[in-house]
């Protein structure tokens, strides 16, 4: 879902925009893959070792045949069938551990016991000979004489063989069965055998082969085929009926706890989701709540992880930016319809002085002047104001050009004489050869009000110096009187739009003789054009010894041989 912030709604079709519905599908994805991963492992894990139980005790029953087709002595046959029942831990199917089960009887460790020691204690613990322990019984062993009747052969004669596999071995509904085939294919010995198929199967060289088969005859069994003396067979199988069913339980039990993991990680998912986005949520509230005339609220970031506090921080600077820039702004209206409005209102009371009653031309003419003053000090205060709202846009970099700036200079200050001569100021220079890239109309702005300011407000017969030279990579151009000077606590405000300070207030006698009139623009100017060429101004000033502007700009990479 895609959240509208300026209406504050859900757009249904753009749901998989939603970063938190996002978030959520990426967590349930990787959730889903854990949980299937890990349960199919488990699953694996617990069929295996079911499987591995059975095929344990049938291998084990399988040796106890091989060993009577070997005549080995019958209490150790004995003893290894009572092994079996004790539910000992199964042997691996290798050696030393991991082989088949060996041959003859073995301690708990898995060591082979020789014929001369003592029976070993704890689980592989074997009762003397003829002493069975209560609940165990022996197998099924037959009669040495009816066996030897039932045979021709004179190696069978010989052999002694369970008639079957007693329950020790197994469930009573489980109970193993088995089949010893002769090298033609004819069943030597058989006993409970679950179906009617007794061809001899082809083993090739393998000594024990594992199967399992489901078909509708045998049902569902396991087997091992173990190759026994004289070319024999043994086949030594179980039904597996109640495993599979175990193994179906554990299935179903897996698949319940797997969804029981997964919809409670998918609810605790979305709740962390929903966690990690509310303060997303409290910004766009916040910023929605913003306007041009409430810029005061501030992304609360109590509480807020450390890259959405980053986010935060770098709206709450933005938004602090932008208060200033209003707060300028509507200062800078009220100041400049301030500074309209008297001129105006000089040019209306004369207008109407002039036309309350009949007056004589030379009246006439002094209320015209008097206008004209007025209008003259308001066409400059426009024309300051346009140039302002000109340098506050940003600057087009195909204009600027390589500039030879003593020449600008020089050009400034011989308009500007004139003006020096008229309030009895003394103007002299030190222009070194230096050269900016920027505007020309600009720079030369820079300089005419630099100028003006110092001789407007310098003592009678007072001096202005202007230096230009170039210092390492900059340009440094220094304006320094010996006026009135700036109080220290309105320094960091002279370059403030309409800002004049008490001082420039008190000015000199010589001033009282010229039209020029100050707006408080011409430094914010100046500031606004220097910043422009990517260079910087300041002041140093202090009170009636005078004050010194020092203007730097960037020299450009390649000077010019001749202008």
């Amino acid at each position: 879902m895609k959240r509208d912030v300026v209406r504050g709604t859900y757009c249904m079709g753009n749901w998989f925009r939603s970063l938190r519905i996002r978030l959520q599908i990426w967590h349930a994805l990787i959730l889903l893959f854990v949980v299937l991963g890990f349960g199919f492992l488990f699953y694996d894990q617990s069929v295996r070792s079911r499987w591995y139980d059975v095929d344990s005790q049938l291998i084990s029953a399988g040796r106890i045949l091989e060993g009577a087709l070997r005549r080995v002595p019958l209490p150790i046959l004995d003893s290894l069938a009572q092994d079996i029942g004790r539910n000992r831990p199964p042997p691996r199917p290798d050696g030393s551990g991991r082989g088949l089960p060996g041959r003859g009887p073995r301690t708990a460790s898995g060591d082979r016991v020789p014929p001369s020691a003592p029976p070993p204690q704890g689980n592989a613990y074997r009762p003397p000979k003829g002493v069975i322990p209560p609940g165990r019984a022996r197998l099924d062993w037959d009669n040495l004489l009816e066996q030897a009747a039932a045979s021709t052969i004179e190696w069978e004669k010989q052999l002694v063989l369970p008639r079957s596999l007693p329950e020790q071995l197994g469930r009573p509904e489980e109970r193993p069965y088995f089949i010893i085939w002769r090298r033609d294919g004819s069943v030597l010995r058989e006993a409970d055998v679950p179906y009617q198929d007794r061809q001899r199967p082809n083993l090739n060289q393998n000594e024990l082969l594992l199967e399992s088969s489901g078909d509708r005859e045998k049902g569902p069994v396991r087997e091992i085929l173990l190759r026994g003396p004289e070319d024999t067979l043994i086949c030594v199988g179980r039904n597996v009926r109640s495993e599979m069913a175990r193994m179906y339980q554990s299935a179903i039990n897996i698949v319940l706890v797997g969804v029981s993991i997964l919809a409670v990680g998918l609810c605790g998912g979305w709740w962390l989701s929903g966690r990690a986005i509310k303060p997303i949520k409290n910004m766009s509230e916040t910023a929605s709540a913003i306007s041009a005339t409430n810029l005061t609220q501030r992304m609360d970031l109590d509480g807020v992880d450390t890259e959405l506090a980053q986010l935060g921080a770098v709206l709450n600077n933005m938004l602090e930016r932008l208060d200033q820039a209003f707060a300028t702004q509507q200062r800078f209206t009220a100041d400049a319809s301030h500074e309209l409005r008297t001129p105006l209102a000089v040019m209306q009371t004369n207008i109407e002085l002039a036309l309350a009653k009949q007056r004589t031309p030379e009246e006439y003419r002094e209320q015209l002047l008097k206008c004209q003053r007025a209008t003259n000090r308001m066409s400059k205060l426009v024309e300051s104001l346009l140039l302002l709202a000109r340098t506050d846009g940003p600057s087009d970099p195909g204009t600027a050009e390589i500039l030879a700036w003593h020449k600008i200079t020089g050009e400034a200050l011989d308009n500007l004489r004139v003006l020096a001569d008229q309030h009895q100021i003394q103007l002299d220079s030190e222009l070194g050869e230096t050269y900016v890239k920027g505007r020309g109309s600009d720079l030369y702005q820079v300089i005419t009000n630099l100028v003006i300011n110092a001789i407007i407000y310098n003592q009678p017969h007072g001096r202005v110096h202007v230096s230009l030279k170039s210092s390492g990579s900059q340009a440094e151009l220094i304006v320094s009187d010996t006026g009135i000077g700036i109080a220290p606590i309105d320094l960091p405000h002279i370059f403030e739009r309409f800002f004049r300070s008490d001082t420039s207030r008190s000015r000199s006698s010589a001033e009282s003789h010229t039209q020029v009139s100050g707006s408080g623009l011409g430094l914010a100017i100046c500031q606004r054009i220097i910043i422009n060429h990517g260079g910087t101004i300041r002041v140093e000033s202090q009170l009636q010894h005078g004050s010194r502007f020092i203007v730097s700009l960037p020299l450009p990479p390649v000077t010019p041989l001749a202008m």
